[in-house]
């Protein structure tokens, strides 16, 4: 039993990295108004507090975390504290200093026993739902959990499912997911789990992970330091999984997806240039004066075809961070990242995977973005400590 458990990796696991693993699952329920994603965090807050006692000393992020707050506190005045901007600021207050709390008490190895866990669930999901798929169902759901309220049937999320998204809201969701347990199977070296891995993105035929995977384990063997015939393995190994991609039935919806999309029309992608085109430049230098787009676009700041579908206006994280905090602080955000390849240059195939992301998913500065900076710091915290490289 010892052994299978150490070949899955998962010989090491602990409670508080395991509420982690499973935080961007159970992020999507709640309690009436009350979502999982606070509850839950502030849950890992406690433990961590007991087991630790310490708070995370990283400067630059406490520099960028109080501009972020000092922004919003400076529009909240200009609002007129509006009660659902005040909501709003008590959930990012929760959501940065959690990852000050979290981050310094997690177990290296704990939490990647949990991650891989919780990926080997997620997978197995993807793989049930496509097998519905195979055997006909026209409709595919989130899987439930059980004891929890249902998941809000009402979400944009929700609609034309019929992909594999197994326990999360969307395919995406569990792309994003995925992509530490295939980041870490490449710092493990375990080709086998790393293909599975890649395998199983590509059954959720996810836009976003039929680029980022590829993207991920090209910039491994790039910037890695493995001999030369194992990059030359990996690549022939990446080549192989991209042709069955594109030639096996398995992955056709994936592709006709992929191939029917127009990213100069899709709103992931055009809607950010869109809206910077029609902002005034102090807007664009210093933020926008409201705490949403939303609400930005409903009190006529801008005008265009495109206000109509305000309430459908979906943003990147890159668009969205520019818009609200204005260029001073995109470029806080981005430096962020950038410390992070300063201090540890063997999480560039995850950090750029992030940053193409930074053009296609929306997690800044909300609960799936406390995911991602607790697992970096504490991969960063555990590899300072020791001189041990996979």
């Amino acid at each position: 039993m010892k052994r299978l458990l150490s070949y899955l990796h998962i010989e090491n696991l602990g409670l508080l990295e395991l509420m982690l693993a499973f935080y961007p699952i159970i992020m999507g329920y709640g309690y009436g108004s009350i979502p999982m994603s606070l509850l839950w965090l502030v849950l890992m807050d406690v433990v961590a507090f007991f087991r630790h006692r310490r708070l995370l000393h990283n400067r630059l992020l406490f520099f960028v975390y109080a501009f972020v707050l000092l922004h919003e506190f400076i529009v909240l005045f200009m609002d007129g504290f509006m009660s659902s901007h005040i909501n709003t600021i008590i959930a990012l207050v929760i959501y940065l200093a959690s990852i000050f709390i979290v981050a310094p008490a997690l177990d290296y190895k704990k939490m990647v026993g949990s991650l891989y866990l919780i990926g080997y669930v997620a997978c197995a999901g993807i793989i049930y739902h496509f097998i519905l798929l195979l055997s006909g169902s026209s409709s595919i759901n989130p899987i439930p959990l059980p004891f929890l309220p249902a998941l809000d049937d009402s979400s944009r999320l929700f609609e034309d499912m019929n992909r594999p998204c197994s326990f999360f809201w969307e395919p995406a969701s569990f792309v994003s997911y995925m992509l530490i347990p295939l980041f870490l199977s490449l710092i493990d070296k375990d080709w086998k789990l790393m293909i599975f891995f890649v395998f199983c993105i590509f059954l959720s035929t996810s836009t976003n992970g039929i680029i980022l995977a590829p993207i991920m384990i090209i910039v491994y063997a790039i910037m890695g330091k493995q001999k030369t015939m194992t990059k030359v393995f990996i690549m022939i190994a990446l080549v192989g999984m991209v042709f069955w991609l594109f030639n096996s039935p398995i992955f056709e919806s994936g592709i006709d997806k992929l191939e029917g999309t127009d990213f100069s029309e899709n709103v992931r992608v055009s809607n950010g240039p869109w809206l910077v085109s029609q902002m005034p430049v102090d807007h664009i230098i210093f933020g926008t004066p409201t705490y949403s787009v939303d609400l930005y676009l409903s009190e006529g700041y801008v005008t265009g075809d495109r206000v109509g579908e305000r309430a459908r206006f979906y943003l990147s994280d890159f668009w969205y961070v520019l818009i609200i905090f204005g260029v001073f602080g995109l470029l806080l955000y981005l430096l962020v990242f950038i410390s992070f390849i300063r201090k540890d240059k063997t999480l560039w195939p995850y950090i750029a995977t992030l940053f193409v992301a930074l053009f296609s998913q929306s997690v800044a500065f909300r609960p799936f973005y406390v995911f991602q900076m607790c697992f970096i710091l504490a991969y960063i915290g555990y590899f300072q400590k020791s001189f041990h490289r996979h």
